[in-house]
């Protein structure tokens, strides 16, 4: 299962939907961090939710294991590898909204980072916990 056909597409999408200009440099864990906003837009906090962190543990488990509970989505996936970026990450943006405890719309750019974190790191290095300090544009 290819998930990655360009990254292009992905960028444009976190850029759309985050509303930020090419331009601006950023790192995906830069941006990642500020799910939260996204989530709750408006709320100040303390201690801001661990959305980010959650969801790249669950981004972890459904690209990195054989996990049953992604194994709906991985097949899923794979009936429909000719789909757009856009498809593939609102597919796999509702199957992890309730484990991260967000709306499926609002992980979309989030989980397209996940995706780009593959394409820039490798999924080697995504699966082994590396730093996703990257930056989103090239």
């Amino acid at each position: 299962m290819r998930l990655i056909e360009s990254d292009s597409e992905l960028c444009a999408l976190v850029y759309d939907e985050l509303r930020l200009s090419p331009e601006q440099m950023h790192t995906i864990d830069e941006l990642g961090r500020r799910l939260p906003d996204y989530a709750q837009p408006g709320v100040l906090f303390a201690v801001p939710p661990r959305y980010w962190e959650r969801l790249k543990e669950e981004f972890a488990l459904f690209v990195c294991t054989k996990d049953k509970k992604y194994a709906s989505v991985r097949k899923d996936l794979t009936t429909k590898a000719q789909r757009s970026q856009t498809v593939i990450v609102s597919i796999i943006s509702a199957a992890m909204a309730h484990s991260v405890g967000v709306s499926a719309g609002v992980l979309v750019p989030f989980c397209a980072l996940c995706l780009l974190a593959i394409a820039r790191v490798g999924k080697e290095a995504f699966c082994g916990g590396a730093s996703l300090d990257v930056p989103i544009n090239r």
